[in-house]
């Protein structure tokens, strides 16, 4: 049973189930209005991708003329939070943790967009005009001192933050969803949204890691299809390596990012037809937002009994590599031995959207050597391979490496002597004695070895 969610009507004291990815990994989650006015009330669904499909699993009860908006799920504690407005003392960034509401910030405004990012910041734009203004971040919400009562003097007053974009937006954005990735110019953060207008357009906003504009770009791209609605979209999602996003007539859309191209220039977008909600199609979604689990793009390597060793004999061990994240296409790892004289690798690693959470092993092979050049270690590379995997996001995650020792099983070098009848005696009217010396192994060059007495 999926968790619920329950707002009563003192929301100091509000009961709210657990939130938690747990519950909700296998599918993005829908907050929308009820459409009845201001009586508070939102719908919770599970939007099943794969069947384009809304389930109601709850509604959402608050209290007249409360608002719940900017729903996101943070990837570092996978709790959900949001902009609670209407309130008193509001609007207040809130946490939906262990049966409460707990009250984590003043903010700008009850904005109606919101996500989080890769970091865990909490990231919203706010309405100007009507027309959506500014990306302004809340830093790691889920280390700020939580409370129950809104009114509460110490909540952190954060509703004047920097604006981290200098570029007009142009227009009204519903929903953002966040995306770290390599877009042609390096690693970066990027959230995107839709903006409906005629005709409509897909925004890509680039932003800093810290609070300032310095890098900072609004790009407005029109997308390749142009049956794009120019009625207003309603949410987004970042799910399993997929931007989503859904007009407020109910049709599903997919913004690409197999390549950087997808996301620069005229933006690759894909129809997936309309949701059926509740099992009706042709549905309007009302005012709400969209929210997902997800784990960051990145791939965790382990290594058995704990490191990686092999011998000249040409003895092999292993370690695995797996994928932390679905992506939205191929990932492909290509695995280097920093000196193939000593150890070598087999070929690179492809993950698909079928094995992405499927270990493959990796086996490194000690290669033999005639130098006595005792035990060396090599680096093992692991690197994302740019040009054959499809998914940006992947494209950004760095590098990572292993260090695989090569035992020597040549002799040690040195000498051996040799005494004859086991001890060296000689007198002093001149007779003489003799000794053997022998090279253990052999040069790669003379040896000269001086004898003194």
């Amino acid at each position: 049973m999926p968790a619920t969610l329950l707002v009563t009507a003192d929301l100091a004291y509000a009961a709210v189930d657990n939130h938690y990815c747990a519950n909700y990994s296998g599918t993005p989650i829908m907050v929308n209005d009820d459409s009845s006015g201001s009586n508070g009330d939102y719908y919770v669904r599970t939007l099943n991708v794969s069947g384009n499909a809304a389930s109601q699993i709850h509604t959402l009860s608050m209290p007249n003329g409360y608002s719940i908006n900017a729903i996101s799920i943070s990837p570092i504690d996978k709790k959900a939070y949001g902009v609670v407005g209407g309130a008193s003392n509001s609007p207040l960034l809130a946490r939906f943790d262990n049966n409460e509401v707990e009250y984590i910030a003043e903010v700008k405004a009850a904005a109606t967009q919101g996500t989080f990012d890769a970091h865990g910041d909490f990231l919203y734009s706010i309405k100007s005009s009507g027309d959506t203004s500014g990306l302004y971040r809340v830093e790691r919400p889920d280390e700020l001192q939580a409370y129950t009562n809104q009114n509460d003097s110490s909540l952190p007053d954060q509703s004047n933050p920097t604006n981290l974009i200098s570029g007009s937006i142009g227009g009204t954005v519903a929903d953002w969803a966040a995306i770290r990735a390599d877009l042609g110019s390096g690693v970066a953060n990027y959230v995107v949204g839709i903006r409906h207008a005629d005709p409509a357009r897909v925004v890509v906003i680039k932003y800093a890691d810290t609070a300032t504009t310095t890098g900072s770009s609004v790009s407005i791209h029109s997308p390749d299809d142009t049956g794009l609605h120019t009625s207003p979209f309603r949410n987004a999602y970042y799910f399993e390596g997929r931007l989503l996003f859904h007009a407020k007539n109910g049709q599903l859309w997919e913004v690409e990012t197999n390549s950087a191209s997808d996301l620069t220039g005229t933006v690759n977008v894909t129809s997936l037809g309309d949701t059926a909600v509740d099992g009706s199609t042709g549905t309007s979604i009302k005012d709400g937002d969209g929210m997902a689990c997800f784990d960051s793009p990145g791939f965790t390597v382990a290594e058995s009994d704990g490191d990686t060793s092999v011998n000249e004999s040409g003895t092999t061990d292993t370690f695995t590599v797996v994928l932390d994240s679905k992506p939205s296409g191929n990932v492909v790892i290509t695995v280097s031995s920093s000196d193939s004289g000593e150890a070598t690798v087999g070929a690179p690693l492809t993950f698909t959207t079928g094995n992405w959470d499927s270990a493959q092993t990796v086996t490194v092979t000690g290669i033999d050597d005639d130098d006595d050049d005792g035990d060396i270690n090599s680096t093992i590379n692991l690197v994302i391979n740019d040009g054959s995997t499809n998914d940006v996001a992947y494209d950004g995650v760095a590098s990572q490496t292993v260090t695989a020792t090569t035992v020597d099983d040549d002799p040690q070098a040195g000498f051996t002597v040799a005494e004859s009848s086991g001890s060296t005696g000689v007198n002093e009217s001149g007779t003489t004695d003799t000794f053997t010396v022998v090279l253990d192994v052999q040069p790669s060059s003379n040896v000269v070895i001086d004898v003194s007495s």
